[in-house]
């Protein structure tokens, strides 16, 4: 028996029928074969079915070769890439053989450390024994020494640092390369006495960004007389013949809790200018103190350095005639062989 949805569209189509004979509807475009069959495919639940099926699988095969397309072509290069790298005489047999030969040339340097180690101090022994008109003449050797012992990491004995350090000093500073080496010969020493590895000393924070800690009492001498403790800069470095740098550190200089300053662990560096350090107390200055509860201030003597390093590294680098206060602080430190040294005061105190 038909269905209600058949007998209506039996219906609609014996009135399409009608509506055409009686020249109400225009006639029908006879339909292609390929329209005819389209129709009954859209309209077939079971070709249908098959069609959304077919779209389905098209779109995940679609989705996994546009997510593993370039997988070809990555595999296809790898092996290209490894047949070069491990063909006979190839990339990797080279870095192996370069591989080889460095691990050769770092065993033989390890032996020879120690023959190094054993003619550079030969060289300084001998250098620490010239006379200074001989000294003189091998003031480039000496140069080259010190920067090939610092390069190579040799830290050569005390005994004959001072010694050569003594007899540079003796030298005529005019003679050609006298400045130069002894700018070389203090960063060597410098680096020898130095307690810690020198290259973590490279950027340390400049010591004038912040102010030093302040001067404590060490020991109470007699009612009138004491001792104290420096105020103390810390790993931080220092320029010398800095206007900024000698600015700031006078203004310490000038005030009773910062008058005298020690710089520890620091890298002092000094490029042959002028130095407009405060580098001696000769004078009374007014210092506040509390007594019974009470505030005051009163006059106190103080004299001596006002600067001095300890455990720093030098970086000088004087090609020329430096200043005159250049001039004295390099002989001045010549003449020093500790891990503490001071400044001398200038030619011209104030």
């Amino acid at each position: 028996m038909a269905t209600h949805k058949e007998r209506l569209d039996d219906h609609d189509a014996r009135l399409g029928q009608v509506e055409v004979a009686l020249g109400l509807k225009p006639t029908e475009p006879k339909k292609s074969v390929l329209e005819r069959k389209y129709e009954w495919a859209i309209n077939h639940k079971g070709t249908s079915s098959v069609l959304a099926i077919i779209l389905c699988g098209v779109s995940v095969l679609g989705a996994y070769w546009l997510n593993h397309r370039t997988e070809w072509w990555n595999h296809d290069v790898d092996e290209r890439a490894r047949a070069v790298l491990n063909e006979k005489d190839g990339v990797s047999e080279t870095l192996h053989r370069v591989e080889q030969t460095v691990n050769r040339t770092e065993a033989k340097l390890e032996t020879l450390e120690p023959f190094i180690h054993d003619v550079i101090q030969h060289q300084f022994d001998s250098a620490a024994k010239l006379s200074p008109s001989a000294l003189k003449d091998r003031l480039p050797t000496i140069e080259r020494l010190t920067a090939v012992a610092q390069n190579q990491g040799v830290k050569v004995g005390r005994t004959a640092l001072s010694a050569l350090g003594r007899n540079l000093r003796t030298v005529d500073p005019k003679a050609a390369g006298f400045w130069p080496t002894a700018a070389g010969f203090i960063n060597y020493r410098s680096f020898v006495l130095l307690p810690v590895d020198s290259k973590k000393m490279s950027n340390l924070p400049n010591c004038t960004d912040s102010d030093p800690a302040p001067m404590n009492v060490a020991a109470v001498l007699a009612p009138d007389k004491i001792t104290v403790n420096r105020a103390l800069y810390q790993n931080c470095q220092i320029t010398l013949d800095s206007e900024r740098d000698d600015q700031r550190i006078n203004s310490f200089l000038r005030m009773a809790q910062t008058a005298f300053i020690t710089f520890g662990h620091c890298l002092v560096t000094y490029r042959g200018g002028k130095i407009n350090l405060d580098l001696e107390w000769k004078s009374f200055t007014n210092v506040p103190y509390a007594l019974d509860g009470k505030l005051g201030e009163g006059k106190v003597s103080f004299s001596g350095n006002s600067i001095e390093f300890a455990d720093c590294l030098f970086d000088f680098s004087i090609p020329t005639a430096p200043s005159e206060q250049g001039q004295a602080l390099t002989k001045s430190l010549l003449a020093q062989n500790t891990n503490t040294l001071t400044l001398p005061p200038p030619p011209s105190t104030h």
